[in-house]
Protein backbone atom coordinates (compact mmCIF):
# COMPACT_ATOMS: atom_id res chain seq x y z
CA UNK A 1 0.00 0.00 0.00
CA UNK A 2 0.98 3.14 -0.74
CA UNK A 3 2.44 5.94 2.23
CA UNK A 4 -0.48 7.75 4.26
CA UNK A 5 -1.90 10.41 2.66
CA UNK A 6 -1.68 13.99 4.36
CA UNK A 7 -4.30 16.38 4.26
CA UNK A 8 -4.10 19.81 4.52
CA UNK A 9 -7.19 22.29 5.52
CA UNK A 10 -11.00 21.36 5.41
CA UNK A 11 -13.58 21.57 3.17
CA UNK A 12 -14.80 23.79 0.51
CA UNK A 13 -17.90 24.12 -1.87
CA UNK A 14 -18.17 21.52 -4.48
CA UNK A 15 -18.19 22.80 -8.22
CA UNK A 16 -19.09 20.52 -11.30
CA UNK A 17 -18.09 21.03 -14.84
CA UNK A 18 -19.74 19.04 -17.68
CA UNK A 19 -17.55 19.13 -21.04
CA UNK A 20 -20.72 18.68 -23.27
CA UNK A 21 -21.78 22.32 -22.24
CA UNK A 22 -20.91 25.30 -24.40
CA UNK A 23 -18.70 26.98 -21.57
CA UNK A 24 -16.99 24.07 -20.52
CA UNK A 25 -13.37 25.58 -22.12
CA UNK A 26 -13.94 28.81 -20.47
CA UNK A 27 -14.85 27.36 -16.90
CA UNK A 28 -12.01 24.89 -16.84
CA UNK A 29 -9.03 27.40 -18.16
CA UNK A 30 -10.43 29.34 -15.26
CA UNK A 31 -10.29 27.04 -12.71
CA UNK A 32 -7.05 24.86 -13.27
CA UNK A 33 -4.86 27.24 -15.79
CA UNK A 34 -3.15 30.76 -14.63
CA UNK A 35 -1.37 32.39 -12.54
CA UNK A 36 -5.27 32.53 -11.08
CA UNK A 37 -6.23 29.32 -11.22
CA UNK A 38 -8.77 28.29 -8.90
CA UNK A 39 -7.49 24.78 -8.29
CA UNK A 40 -3.30 24.08 -7.87
CA UNK A 41 -0.84 21.30 -7.26
CA UNK A 42 0.91 22.56 -4.19
CA UNK A 43 3.78 20.91 -2.37
CA UNK A 44 3.31 21.18 1.75
CA UNK A 45 5.98 19.28 3.87
CA UNK A 46 7.45 17.15 1.02
CA UNK A 47 4.18 16.41 -0.07
CA UNK A 48 2.27 17.57 -3.30
CA UNK A 49 -1.79 17.90 -3.22
CA UNK A 50 -4.38 19.81 -5.58
CA UNK A 51 -5.27 22.88 -2.75
CA UNK A 52 -8.00 25.61 -3.72
CA UNK A 53 -7.04 29.60 -3.13
CA UNK A 54 -7.56 28.90 0.50
CA UNK A 55 -4.96 26.34 0.67
CA UNK A 56 -7.86 23.55 1.27
CA UNK A 57 -7.15 20.28 -0.38
CA UNK A 58 -9.23 19.31 -3.25
CA UNK A 59 -10.28 16.28 -5.08
CA UNK A 60 -11.76 15.27 -8.29
CA UNK A 61 -14.28 13.16 -9.07
CA UNK A 62 -14.95 11.64 -12.69
CA UNK A 63 -17.82 10.13 -13.49
CA UNK A 64 -19.15 9.11 -16.87
CA UNK A 65 -17.61 8.46 -20.27
CA UNK A 66 -17.20 10.13 -23.58
CA UNK A 67 -19.28 12.74 -24.38
CA UNK A 68 -21.32 12.26 -20.67
CA UNK A 69 -18.01 12.37 -18.73
CA UNK A 70 -18.61 15.18 -15.98
CA UNK A 71 -16.18 16.52 -13.43
CA UNK A 72 -16.31 17.56 -10.06
CA UNK A 73 -13.83 19.55 -7.81
CA UNK A 74 -14.94 19.18 -3.72
CA UNK A 75 -12.93 19.21 -0.70
CA UNK A 76 -15.25 16.14 0.82
CA UNK A 77 -13.23 12.99 0.70
CA UNK A 78 -15.99 10.91 1.60
CA UNK A 79 -18.38 12.21 -0.85
CA UNK A 80 -15.60 11.27 -3.39
CA UNK A 81 -14.66 7.77 -1.95
CA UNK A 82 -18.07 7.11 -2.18
CA UNK A 83 -18.89 8.29 -5.73
CA UNK A 84 -15.73 5.87 -7.02
CA UNK A 85 -17.68 3.53 -5.32
CA UNK A 86 -20.84 3.41 -6.39
CA UNK A 87 -19.74 4.50 -10.03
CA UNK A 88 -16.71 2.31 -10.62
CA UNK A 89 -17.49 -0.27 -13.57
CA UNK A 90 -17.97 -3.42 -12.29
CA UNK A 91 -18.84 -2.11 -8.79
CA UNK A 92 -16.81 -2.60 -5.59
CA UNK A 93 -15.70 -5.54 -6.56
CA UNK A 94 -13.81 -4.37 -9.54
CA UNK A 95 -12.68 -1.78 -7.54
CA UNK A 96 -10.70 -3.29 -5.34
CA UNK A 97 -8.73 -5.50 -7.88
CA UNK A 98 -7.93 -2.54 -10.13
CA UNK A 99 -6.31 -1.11 -6.81
CA UNK A 100 -4.58 -4.51 -6.22
CA UNK A 101 -3.32 -4.42 -9.84
CA UNK A 102 -2.25 -0.88 -9.76
CA UNK A 103 -0.34 -1.53 -6.99
CA UNK A 104 -2.34 0.82 -3.89
CA UNK A 105 -2.99 -2.32 -2.05
CA UNK A 106 -1.38 -5.38 -1.35
CA UNK A 107 -2.69 -9.21 -1.84
CA UNK A 108 -3.04 -9.16 1.79
CA UNK A 109 -5.45 -5.77 2.52
CA UNK A 110 -7.07 -6.75 -0.36
CA UNK A 111 -8.23 -10.57 1.05
CA UNK A 112 -8.65 -8.03 3.87
CA UNK A 113 -10.92 -5.97 2.71
CA UNK A 114 -8.53 -3.21 3.33
CA UNK A 115 -8.73 -0.85 0.72
CA UNK A 116 -10.09 2.27 2.13
CA UNK A 117 -6.61 3.68 2.40
CA UNK A 118 -5.41 2.31 -1.14
CA UNK A 119 -8.60 4.35 -2.60
CA UNK A 120 -7.44 7.46 -0.75
CA UNK A 121 -3.84 7.01 -2.35
CA UNK A 122 -5.13 6.77 -5.73
CA UNK A 123 -8.14 9.79 -5.85
CA UNK A 124 -4.97 12.37 -4.27
CA UNK A 125 -2.74 10.85 -7.55
CA UNK A 126 -5.35 11.11 -9.76
CA UNK A 127 -6.63 14.64 -8.98
CA UNK A 128 -2.75 15.88 -8.97
CA UNK A 129 -2.56 14.20 -12.51
CA UNK A 130 -6.07 15.60 -13.88
CA UNK A 131 -4.86 19.12 -12.46
CA UNK A 132 -1.27 18.93 -13.38
CA UNK A 133 -1.90 17.66 -16.56
CA UNK A 134 -4.26 20.12 -17.59
CA UNK A 135 -2.45 23.18 -16.12
CA UNK A 136 1.00 21.87 -18.30
CA UNK A 137 0.35 19.62 -20.88
CA UNK A 138 -2.34 20.65 -22.53
CA UNK A 139 -4.54 17.78 -21.47
CA UNK A 140 -7.88 18.95 -21.72
CA UNK A 141 -9.93 15.47 -20.09
CA UNK A 142 -9.99 14.16 -17.06
CA UNK A 143 -9.37 9.93 -17.16
CA UNK A 144 -12.32 8.36 -15.10
CA UNK A 145 -10.55 6.08 -12.43
CA UNK A 146 -11.13 2.98 -14.21
CA UNK A 147 -8.29 4.45 -16.97
CA UNK A 148 -6.40 5.55 -14.22
CA UNK A 149 -5.62 2.51 -12.66
CA UNK A 150 -5.55 0.80 -15.61
CA UNK A 151 -2.32 3.19 -16.22
CA UNK A 152 -0.21 2.47 -12.73
CA UNK A 153 2.04 -0.66 -12.10
CA UNK A 154 1.36 -2.89 -9.27
CA UNK A 155 4.07 -4.51 -7.66
CA UNK A 156 2.40 -8.09 -7.37
CA UNK A 157 3.51 -8.74 -3.55
CA UNK A 158 1.62 -10.76 -0.56
CA UNK A 159 3.45 -8.95 2.19
CA UNK A 160 4.48 -5.38 2.96
CA UNK A 161 7.79 -6.09 0.27
CA UNK A 162 8.07 -3.89 -3.29
CA UNK A 163 9.19 -1.61 -4.48
CA UNK A 164 7.65 1.90 -4.40
CA UNK A 165 8.11 5.23 -6.35
CA UNK A 166 7.75 9.11 -5.95
CA UNK A 167 7.73 12.17 -8.05
CA UNK A 168 9.10 14.98 -6.68
CA UNK A 169 8.29 17.98 -9.66
CA UNK A 170 8.60 21.81 -8.88
CA UNK A 171 6.95 23.66 -11.13
CA UNK A 172 7.36 27.45 -11.74
CA UNK A 173 3.73 29.21 -11.69
CA UNK A 174 2.74 31.55 -14.23
CA UNK A 175 2.89 34.67 -12.28
CA UNK A 176 6.30 33.88 -11.00
CA UNK A 177 7.22 32.59 -15.07
CA UNK A 178 6.24 36.53 -15.70
CA UNK A 179 7.92 37.89 -12.86
CA UNK A 180 10.94 36.10 -13.68
CA UNK A 181 11.57 36.80 -17.46
CA UNK A 182 10.57 40.43 -17.19
CA UNK A 183 13.37 41.00 -14.65
CA UNK A 184 15.56 39.09 -16.62
CA UNK A 185 14.91 41.35 -20.01
CA UNK A 186 15.09 44.65 -17.64
CA UNK A 187 18.49 43.39 -17.16
CA UNK A 188 19.74 42.12 -20.23
CA UNK A 189 18.05 43.84 -22.53
CA UNK A 190 16.91 47.17 -20.93
CA UNK A 191 13.27 46.68 -21.60
CA UNK A 192 10.01 44.88 -20.26
CA UNK A 193 9.37 41.33 -21.20
CA UNK A 194 6.36 41.84 -24.18
CA UNK A 195 3.60 39.07 -23.14
CA UNK A 196 4.69 37.07 -25.92
CA UNK A 197 7.79 36.73 -24.41
CA UNK A 198 6.64 35.95 -20.90
CA UNK A 199 4.16 33.19 -22.36
CA UNK A 200 6.89 31.35 -24.35
CA UNK A 201 9.38 31.45 -21.08
CA UNK A 202 6.63 29.87 -18.91
CA UNK A 203 6.01 27.21 -21.33
CA UNK A 204 9.16 26.43 -21.63
CA UNK A 205 10.29 26.40 -18.54
CA UNK A 206 7.62 24.03 -17.43
CA UNK A 207 8.18 21.77 -20.12
CA UNK A 208 12.29 21.29 -18.90
CA UNK A 209 10.90 21.28 -15.41
CA UNK A 210 8.34 18.65 -16.48
CA UNK A 211 11.38 16.34 -17.97
CA UNK A 212 13.55 16.66 -14.75
CA UNK A 213 11.58 15.84 -11.86
CA UNK A 214 13.30 13.29 -9.52
CA UNK A 215 11.74 10.15 -8.99
CA UNK A 216 12.50 8.21 -5.48
CA UNK A 217 12.67 4.24 -5.81
CA UNK A 218 12.40 2.72 -2.39
CA UNK A 219 12.86 -1.23 -2.28
CA UNK A 220 11.15 -2.33 1.00
CA UNK A 221 11.14 -5.92 1.88
CA UNK A 222 8.40 -8.19 3.85
CA UNK A 223 8.34 -5.98 6.91
CA UNK A 224 8.13 -3.24 5.30
CA UNK A 225 11.09 -2.26 5.88
CA UNK A 226 13.46 -0.09 3.61
CA UNK A 227 16.41 -1.80 2.16
CA UNK A 228 17.52 0.31 -0.96
CA UNK A 229 16.87 4.12 -2.09
CA UNK A 230 17.58 5.58 -5.44
CA UNK A 231 17.10 8.59 -7.36
CA UNK A 232 16.53 8.91 -10.54
CA UNK A 233 16.92 12.15 -12.77
CA UNK A 234 17.78 15.40 -11.41
CA UNK A 235 15.95 18.81 -10.61
CA UNK A 236 15.92 21.60 -13.04
CA UNK A 237 19.87 22.89 -12.59
CA UNK A 238 20.47 27.11 -12.31
CA UNK A 239 22.11 26.61 -16.04
CA UNK A 240 19.18 24.72 -17.30
CA UNK A 241 16.67 27.51 -15.62
CA UNK A 242 19.52 30.08 -17.47
CA UNK A 243 19.44 28.28 -20.77
CA UNK A 244 15.31 28.58 -20.70
CA UNK A 245 15.92 32.43 -20.08
CA UNK A 246 18.19 32.98 -22.76
CA UNK A 247 16.46 31.68 -25.31
CA UNK A 248 13.59 34.34 -24.92
CA UNK A 249 16.66 37.04 -25.53
CA UNK A 250 18.55 35.37 -28.38
CA UNK A 251 14.90 35.23 -30.00
CA UNK A 252 14.30 39.00 -28.64
CA UNK A 253 17.87 39.65 -30.19
CA UNK A 254 17.44 38.29 -33.88
CA UNK A 255 14.84 41.09 -34.09
CA UNK A 256 16.02 44.31 -32.62
CA UNK A 257 18.38 46.97 -33.82
CA UNK A 258 21.64 47.29 -32.15
CA UNK A 259 21.17 51.51 -32.52
CA UNK A 260 17.23 50.50 -29.94
CA UNK A 261 19.22 48.61 -27.47
CA UNK A 262 21.85 51.19 -26.70
CA UNK A 263 19.48 53.84 -26.95
CA UNK A 264 17.50 52.44 -23.81
CA UNK A 265 16.87 54.92 -21.02
CA UNK A 266 17.46 52.01 -18.56
CA UNK A 267 20.58 50.28 -19.81
CA UNK A 268 21.21 46.62 -20.31
CA UNK A 269 23.70 44.05 -20.11
CA UNK A 270 23.42 43.85 -23.83
CA UNK A 271 24.38 47.49 -24.53
CA UNK A 272 27.49 46.85 -22.24
CA UNK A 273 28.84 43.76 -23.98
CA UNK A 274 27.97 45.20 -27.37
CA UNK A 275 30.52 48.34 -26.52
CA UNK A 276 32.90 45.97 -24.93
CA UNK A 277 33.29 43.87 -28.04
CA UNK A 278 33.48 47.11 -29.71
CA UNK A 279 36.69 48.29 -28.00
CA UNK A 280 38.02 44.64 -28.03
CA UNK A 281 37.48 44.98 -31.88
CA UNK A 282 39.30 48.46 -32.45
CA UNK A 283 42.13 47.45 -29.93
CA UNK A 284 42.61 44.67 -31.87
CA UNK A 285 42.67 46.19 -35.50
CA UNK A 286 38.83 45.51 -36.47
CA UNK A 287 36.96 48.27 -35.91
CA UNK A 288 33.44 47.89 -35.86
CA UNK A 289 29.83 49.55 -35.79
CA UNK A 290 27.52 48.50 -33.01
CA UNK A 291 25.14 46.27 -35.34
CA UNK A 292 28.37 44.55 -35.96
CA UNK A 293 29.46 43.98 -33.01
CA UNK A 294 25.57 42.60 -31.77
CA UNK A 295 26.24 40.06 -34.19
CA UNK A 296 29.01 38.64 -32.42
CA UNK A 297 26.91 39.09 -29.07
CA UNK A 298 24.28 36.60 -31.11
CA UNK A 299 26.98 33.95 -32.07
CA UNK A 300 27.73 33.65 -28.02
CA UNK A 301 25.14 34.74 -26.27
CA UNK A 302 23.89 32.12 -23.45
CA UNK A 303 27.26 30.72 -23.50
CA UNK A 304 29.63 30.95 -20.43
CA UNK A 305 32.07 33.83 -20.41
CA UNK A 306 31.10 34.12 -24.14
CA UNK A 307 32.55 38.16 -24.20
CA UNK A 308 35.81 36.70 -23.61
CA UNK A 309 35.68 33.53 -25.94
CA UNK A 310 34.29 36.49 -28.88
CA UNK A 311 37.43 39.06 -27.62
CA UNK A 312 39.47 36.27 -27.58
CA UNK A 313 38.35 35.20 -31.38
CA UNK A 314 39.06 38.62 -32.24
CA UNK A 315 42.95 38.46 -30.70
CA UNK A 316 43.15 35.51 -33.33
CA UNK A 317 41.70 37.12 -35.98
CA UNK A 318 44.50 40.03 -35.16
CA UNK A 319 47.56 37.64 -35.33
CA UNK A 320 46.29 36.27 -38.81
CA UNK A 321 45.66 39.77 -40.13
CA UNK A 322 48.76 41.62 -38.42
CA UNK A 323 51.46 39.43 -38.58
CA UNK A 324 53.93 42.14 -37.40
CA UNK A 325 52.78 42.22 -34.22
CA UNK A 326 51.96 38.69 -33.64
CA UNK A 327 54.61 38.28 -31.29
CA UNK A 328 54.06 41.16 -29.69
CA UNK A 329 49.87 40.10 -29.86
CA UNK A 330 51.31 36.62 -28.15
CA UNK A 331 53.00 38.28 -24.98
CA UNK A 332 49.73 40.34 -24.45
CA UNK A 333 49.85 43.58 -26.84
CA UNK A 334 46.99 44.86 -28.57
CA UNK A 335 47.21 45.91 -32.48
CA UNK A 336 45.92 49.47 -31.23
CA UNK A 337 48.77 49.99 -28.80
CA UNK A 338 51.46 50.36 -32.31
CA UNK A 339 49.27 51.66 -34.27
CA UNK A 340 48.72 55.11 -31.82
CA UNK A 341 52.38 55.59 -32.06
CA UNK A 342 51.91 55.78 -35.70
CA UNK A 343 49.23 57.97 -35.17
CA UNK A 344 50.95 60.20 -33.07
CA UNK A 345 54.46 60.60 -35.42
CA UNK A 346 51.93 61.84 -38.30
CA UNK A 347 49.96 64.02 -35.76
CA UNK A 348 52.98 66.03 -35.17
CA UNK A 349 54.34 65.81 -38.16
CA UNK A 350 51.39 67.11 -40.14
CA UNK A 351 49.85 68.97 -37.50
CA UNK A 352 46.24 67.48 -37.50
CA UNK A 353 44.21 65.17 -34.94
CA UNK A 354 43.78 61.54 -35.84
CA UNK A 355 40.72 60.31 -33.30
CA UNK A 356 41.20 56.85 -34.97
CA UNK A 357 44.57 55.19 -36.16
CA UNK A 358 42.85 52.35 -37.55
CA UNK A 359 41.31 54.12 -39.92
CA UNK A 360 44.48 55.76 -40.84
CA UNK A 361 45.49 54.37 -44.33
CA UNK A 362 49.29 55.56 -43.65
CA UNK A 363 49.21 53.55 -40.18
CA UNK A 364 47.59 50.49 -41.44
CA UNK A 365 50.20 50.30 -44.02
CA UNK A 366 52.96 51.18 -41.78
CA UNK A 367 52.10 48.59 -39.82
CA UNK A 368 51.23 46.21 -41.96
CA UNK A 369 54.48 46.48 -44.47
CA UNK A 370 55.54 43.27 -45.96
CA UNK A 371 58.53 42.20 -44.90
CA UNK A 372 57.84 43.91 -41.04
CA UNK A 373 57.02 47.13 -39.23
CA UNK A 374 57.91 50.13 -41.13
CA UNK A 375 60.57 52.11 -39.24
CA UNK A 376 59.60 55.09 -37.29
CA UNK A 377 62.19 57.13 -38.50
CA UNK A 378 60.98 55.62 -42.41
CA UNK A 379 57.72 56.84 -41.19
CA UNK A 380 58.49 60.23 -40.11
CA UNK A 381 60.65 61.04 -43.42
CA UNK A 382 57.41 59.50 -45.36
CA UNK A 383 55.36 62.06 -43.31
CA UNK A 384 57.43 65.05 -44.49
CA UNK A 385 56.91 64.07 -48.22
CA UNK A 386 53.33 64.59 -47.87
CA UNK A 387 52.18 68.31 -48.95
CA UNK A 388 50.80 68.82 -45.38
CA UNK A 389 53.96 69.17 -44.03
CA UNK A 390 55.01 72.31 -45.75
CA UNK A 391 52.32 74.02 -43.57
CA UNK A 392 53.59 72.87 -40.83
CA UNK A 393 56.01 75.25 -38.45
CA UNK A 394 58.37 72.14 -38.58
CA UNK A 395 58.92 72.32 -42.55
CA UNK A 396 58.70 76.33 -42.42
CA UNK A 397 61.69 76.16 -39.66
CA UNK A 398 63.36 73.37 -41.60
CA UNK A 399 63.13 75.42 -44.87
CA UNK A 400 64.92 78.76 -42.73
CA UNK A 401 67.62 76.38 -41.56
CA UNK A 402 68.47 75.40 -45.01
CA UNK A 403 68.71 78.76 -46.33
CA UNK A 404 70.67 79.95 -43.44
CA UNK A 405 73.44 77.45 -43.85
CA UNK A 406 73.63 78.22 -47.40
CA UNK A 407 73.88 81.86 -47.06
CA UNK A 408 77.47 81.12 -44.72
CA UNK A 409 79.25 78.88 -47.08
CA UNK A 410 78.88 81.83 -49.37
CA UNK A 411 80.18 83.92 -46.58
CA UNK A 412 77.16 86.15 -46.22
CA UNK A 413 76.23 85.83 -42.63
CA UNK A 414 79.21 85.77 -39.78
Amino acid sequence: MAEPIQFFGGTSSAVTVNPSSGTTSSLIDSDFSGDNARYKVVTKNGRQYVADTNGNQQFVIVTGSGKNVQYKITGDLTEAQASYIKNFPGGLPALKKALLNSGYITKDEYANNSYIGGLIGAISDLTIQSVQGYAYEGKTEFKPMASFLMGQKGTGTTSKAGTFKDTTTDITTIGDAYKEINDYMLDVFGREATQEEKDSFYKDINARELKSGVQTVTVRDATGKITKTQKIGAALTSDERINSLNAVVKTALKGTEAETILSSSKGSKIAQDIAKIQKSAADYGQPMSAGQAMKYVLDGFGTPDYVAKQTERLRLNAMTMFGNLKDHINNGGNVKDIADQYAYIKSKKLGIALTDSMADKDVVDAISKTGGLMSTADFSRQMQANPLWRQTEEAHNTAADFANTILKSFGFMG
